[in-house]
């Protein structure tokens, strides 16, 4: 399994953003912070996201996958078209209720050029947490399933982030 990396490029008032390799809760913080700022640009029109080179996520970047779809159906009224080759992706995508609220398309037909890395940001454990708690929060609000399988992470996330 490769290290993960998420790039991303910005194309005029488009945003692609590429997941690579194996992408783990240590690189949440950095795509947390890119999403917010992504989102609070007045210009963002569309968003585009290439998992083709995916191998594995865990359940703190598929929560930010679910916060990616929530915004852009609060602020857009549509779906992100997600390229997704991967069938081991494809059924953690489809496990967690996230090929409800995406378009995902299995032939890529777009890769942006001059792809830029999305930084890593030194982190507490305190964020670390906040981002993971949201994320988890996310899942649990696309159905019934998630919410009986995160809950008891979610309520231990809470005490312990009340507890700092």
């Amino acid at each position: 399994m490769t290290d993960g990396k998420i790039l991303y490029a910005k194309v005029d008032n488009r945003y692609f953003i590429k997941f690579t390799g194996t992408l783990r809760y240590t690189i949440s913080r950095g795509l947390d912070a890119f999403l917010n700022k992504m989102f609070e640009d007045p210009a963002l029109e569309y968003v585009l996201i290439d998992m083709s080179e995916a191998e594995y996520l865990d359940s703190t970047n598929l929560g930010l996958l679910a916060k990616i779809a929530s915004q852009t159906q609060k602020r857009f009224k549509r779906k992100v078209t997600l390229f997704s080759t991967n069938p081991n992706i494809n059924f953690l995508l489809d496990n967690m209720g996230l090929s409800k609220v995406f378009i995902i398309v299995d032939k890529p037909d777009f890769t942006a050029e001059n792809l830029q890395s999305i930084p890593d940001l030194q982190d507490t454990e305190k964020e670390r947490a906040r981002v993971i708690l949201e994320a988890h929060r996310l899942l649990m609000a696309m159905n019934d399933k998630n919410r009986d399988t995160f809950k008891n992470i979610v309520e231990l996330l809470e005490k312990d982030i009340c507890r700092s």
